[in-house]
């Protein structure tokens, strides 16, 4: 207790001096975050980044390790609104995420008007290989973790481990499948059913997705299709990728879909988290004693069923 307390002040008396003594600089930063970054002159070509996990959520909510839908959207719009950005260029380093979130993106990059070049980084997998269907060319590094194209939807059973611990669950519902979920009791078969019909749906969407995106038979795709990965070089032999390369080779394919002469410009669109929400985070983990943060993180406490396009691999 008392050494939470001592971290509060701490914090408090950071949080006052920041203020005091650089809250011009804040405000320098902050202005600066809110636009794009810009090298060099000339035509443009811009660099919008799906990084971590796919989910919906608005460009003002901070969410380390997410790529939202609503920021990355908003960036692609920039893009598009800007006369001088001939070309764009989609850095994908994402296992995926969820179904709704990957389907908002991917619909989004099909309907742009400019060339959109995919650069994979070190995995662009499941829903990051979905919106990559979105663009008109994707390239890999050789290494790349590329695939696990299909759906997951994951369900944690503590029963055995609340029995233990002498925990009871007492439910009051207005049907059989109310409850369904909890992670005081297993999944019923007709549960389980219920669930692999949507599976099943959104498996089919996303075949259907590649099949279009990469002009593959169907039946073929399916064949790749059975949530594995493979590497860069591998996915480029099965027609899953376009071409090996790393990101200079993306913005320099891109800026000649756009018909850029010489070297191009390069926007981006950095979001990077305020001193506030680094300070707010961390606050809030540290109010938790640290064996229930695991706990509850171990049992998925609070977190919403998602059916998605997700790589869980390590």
């Amino acid at each position: 207790m008392k050494k939470k307390r001592t971290v509060l002040w701490v914090a408090i008396v950071a949080v006052v001096l920041f203020v005091l003594g650089g809250g011009s600089c804040m405000l320098v930063g902050l202005v600066a975050a809110l636009g794009a970054s810009v090298e060099g002159g000339g035509d443009a070509v811009a660099l919008v980044e799906v990084e971590g996990i796919i989910a919906s959520g608005d460009a003002a909510d901070y969410a380390s390790g997410m790529a939202l839908t609503g920021q990355v959207i908003g960036d692609i719009e920039q893009a598009l609104a800007d006369d001088s950005i001939r070309a764009i260029v989609l850095y994908v380093n994402s296992p995926g995420g969820t179904v709704v979130a990957s389907a908002e993106m991917y619909e989004t990059l099909v309907e742009c008007s400019k060339p959109i070049v995919t650069s994979m980084g070190e995995v662009a997998a499941s829903g990051g290989y979905y919106i990559a269907c979105g663009t008109e060319y994707i390239m890999a590094h050789p290494a790349t973790i590329v695939g696990s194209i299909g759906v997951i939807a994951q369900y944690r059973n503590a029963e055995e481990l609340l029995d233990k611990l002498g925990i009871q669950t007492q439910v009051i519902k207005s049907g059989a499948r109310k409850d369904h979920g909890g992670w005081h009791r297993p999944l019923s078969p007709d549960e389980v059913a219920m669930h692999q019909v949507m599976i099943d749906q959104a498996y089919d969407d996303f075949v259907d997705v590649v099949v279009k995106g990469r002009e593959m038979d169907e039946d073929r795709v399916r064949e790749l299709a059975d949530g594995s990965v493979y590497s860069g070089h591998q996915a480029v032999a099965h027609r899953l990728v376009d071409a090996s390369g790393n990101l200079d080779d993306a913005i320099a394919t891109a800026a000649q879909m756009g018909g850029i002469e010489g070297e191009p410009r390069i926007v981006r669109y950095p979001h990077e988290p305020s001193f506030f929400d680094v300070l707010s985070g961390y606050l809030m983990r540290a109010s938790q004693p640290e064996e229930l943060i695991l706990l509850e993180e171990l049992l998925g406490v609070g977190q919403v069923p998602k059916i998605q396009y997700l790589y869980v691999g390590p």
